[in-house]
Formats: structure tokens, C-alpha cells, sequence
């Protein structure tokens, strides 16, 4: 059974952090895992900021990520040192990496979120796979009563699509990812997923399969999703973790 993920990235942001998350995803069970490389220029789509998100300054403006303004951009690469650097990670972890370009004005128009939804239509078209895992380099699912995914479908196997719980941890600042143990103390009820294919609904959330059923992790007991985004900032979490504090917050070893 070819377990396959999908993402779209912004490669500035997640150079450093691809090698762990690659290896990782392989140690469960993935087989390949398809990157698109949303390009070098921000380009997002009406208002993002909470309140508690700053502002882009005017020289980060199509450079940075009005969702992440303080991420390591790598700004000491050149576009074409980054993309020597994915040609090279592909080439290191053949035959389970693939990288397609999809850059605005160039391979599509669309502009982020929209982005993301065609490119995973454009994936699903032109790639096959039994089952599909849709989560982005800084979230890691975590297993906890299976060795691989493959063991978690065939046990679950009157269903066809799952939804996967999410905690949040502390945001990536340096590797390994799977060391930082500062987390939310409480699930967030924020599901990314895990689906065979095709697809009625396309979603990174709640992607909804043409036949079977769904079953929903409300716990982390059996599997869960560690995302490294820190406290958010921004409208598409935020009303997940609302008034949050420090005393919210907690250690949890359970990372691996």
C-alpha cells in the first residue's frame, strides 16, 4: 500500500528544516513525498492578521510570508543557491522526494490559499497512490499504537479516510524539530488528513473521499499531529486557542 504526502512550501522557510521531516516521514510508512515549490514570492490573499500578527515592513513585502513575518528566510541564499540545495535533497533521498515547481506567474495565477487547493487538484491528477497524507514540514505525525501508517489503514480498514487530532508546540528555531517538548496542553480539535483517493472535497483539513467512511482522532491515543507553529498569531488558528497564556502551556517527551 503507497502511502503518498502532498504540500506546498515556501522553500526559504523550510530548508533547513526538509532532512528531518523527510526522514521522519519515511520512518513511518510514507513512500514519497511530493513538494510544491510555491516559488520565491509571497503572494497571499486578503487580510491574515489577527490583531496580534505584525505587519509586513515595506522591504518584506512579496519576500516574506504575512503569516510568518520572523521565520529564518535564508536571505543570505540567493534563489538559485535554494534551488541547487532542493535539487540536491531531491537527488539525497530518491526515490521518496519529488519536487515540482509551481511558482505565481510562472507554473499557475493563483494566488495562496487558492494555491494550495490547485496544486493539490494538479497533484492528485498527475500522481498516484493508494493513500494520500496531507501536512506540511513543520507538523509530525506521531504514532502511537502503530509502527507505520500502512498499519493504521489496514486495522482501520472499514474506512477510507481519517482525520488526524493536533497539538501544538513551540515554533522551529533550530534541529532537531523533535527535541523542542514545549507544548499546548490540550488538543486543538484542528484535523489535518489521511485519505484514499479520489477525492469529492478537496482539503488539507477535511479533505472528504468519494466512498467509504471517516473516522475522526478526537484523542492523541493511537495518533496525533505535532505542530511546531508556536502560539498563533493568525485568523486560520487562533479561534483554536483562544486567550491563550503561558500557564497554557506544558512539557511533553512524547515526540517521537
Amino acid at each position: 500500500m503507497s502511502v503518498n504526502i502532498y504540500s506546498i512550501i515556501l522553500p526559504r522557510v523550510e530548508l533547513l528544516y526538509l532532512p528531518e521531516w523527510i526522514e521522519h516521514n519515511i520512518s513511518i510508512g510514507v513512500n514519497k513525498i511530493i513538494l510544491y515549490n510555491n516559488g520565491y514570492t509571497s503572494i497571499d490573499v486578503g487580510p491574515v492578521s489577527s490583531g496580534t500578527q505584525r505587519k509586513l515592513h515595506k522591504d518584506e513585502r512579496g519576500v516574506k510570508w504575512v503569516k510568518k513575518p520572523d521565520a529564518n528566510y535564508n536571505l543570505d541564499y540567493t534563489d538559485e543557491e535554494i534551488e541547487i540545495k532542493l535539487s540536491n535533497l531531491t537527488k539525497r533521498y530518491a526515490p521518496h522526494l519529488e519536487i515540482v515547481s509551481w511558482k505565481y506567474g510562472i507554473d499557475h495565477n493563483h494566488r495562496y490559499p487558492p494555491s494550495q487547493i490547485k496544486g493539490m487538484r494538479h497533484c492528485l491528477r498527475n500522481k498516484k497512490a493508494a493513500v494520500w497524507l496531507f501536512v506540511d514540514p513543520d507538523e509530525y505525525v506521531v504514532l502511537k499504537a502503530y509502527k507505520t501508517l500502512q498499519d493504521l489503514v489496514t486495522y482501520y480498514k472499514g474506512y477510507s479516510c481519517f482525520y488526524i487530532n493536533q497539538r501544538i508546540f513551540s515554533s522551529r528555531s533550530s534541529s532537531p524539530v523533535k527535541q523542542i517538548t514545549k507544548c499546548y496542553k490540550k488538543l486543538i480539535n484542528k484535523y489535518k488528513t489521511l485519505t484514499r483517493a479520489p477525492l469529492q472535497k478537496l482539503s488539507v483539513h477535511e479533505a472528504i473521499p468519494r466512498t467509504g467512511s471517516i473516522k475522526r482522532f478526537l484523542t492523541d491515543d493511537e495518533i496525533v499531529i505535532n505542530h511546531y507553529m508556536g502560539v498563533p498569531k493568525t485568523y486560520d488558528y487562533i479561534e483554536y486557542m483562544p486567550g491563550i497564556s503561558s500557564l497554557d502551556w506544558e512539557d511533553n517527551t512524547i515526540n517521537e
